[in-house]
């Protein structure tokens, strides 16, 4: 099996960090009543529950376009734990059954790609999807979808996604 990864990051693309904070608090109180303060993990679980829902059936529509599909996560989300951390922090949306690892640390974003494709040369296809361009253009231009944080995933972004796959 030769495997189609798509490098993904998470906030400006399932999940809009402009205006989360007062969403962020209600979801705090709703899912763990009023409290002087919230700990780290149960901040994370009300961001997670805060996701774009059109932002992720537009990742769903990315991910059915080819079998061997996976996720590696490249976004800062990735410190929460491994692979196996991530899928089940995730587990309330489908993409999280997809997730097979996750990128390490480096000076940017495109360095943290090329070490982790450098170490896995089964990966024939990928793609990136992101809304900031931390050093992936320099090298990975022809895989990069940049991501409008303000819109989030959307139906053309996985079009352009599609189509950057398709002619690798």
């Amino acid at each position: 099996m030769s495997l189609v990864i798509v490098f993904l990051d998470i906030d400006g693309v399932l999940l809009e960090r402009t205006s989360i904070d007062n969403t962020v608090a209600s979801m705090l109180r709703h899912l763990f009543g009023h409290k002087a303060s919230y700990t780290p993990q149960e901040r994370t679980l009300a961001e997670i529950r805060l996701f774009n829902h059109q932002a992720l059936y537009n990742l769903d529509k990315l991910l059915e376009h080819d079998p061997n599909i996976r996720i590696v996560v490249s976004s800062n989300w990735r410190y929460m734990g491994d692979a196996r951390v991530l899928r089940h922090s995730f587990s309330l949306y489908n993409f999280a059954n997809y997730i097979i690892d996750r990128t390490g640390q480096a000076v940017n974003r495109g360095t943290e790609i090329s070490n982790w494709l450098r170490l896995h040369p089964e990966v024939t296809k990928y793609v990136i999807l992101d809304d900031i361009d931390d050093g992936i253009s320099q090298s990975h231009k022809a895989h990069f979808v940049e991501i409008d944080r303000q819109l989030l995933l959307t139906g053309d972004n996985v079009s352009m996604a599609r189509f950057k796959l398709v002619m690798q």
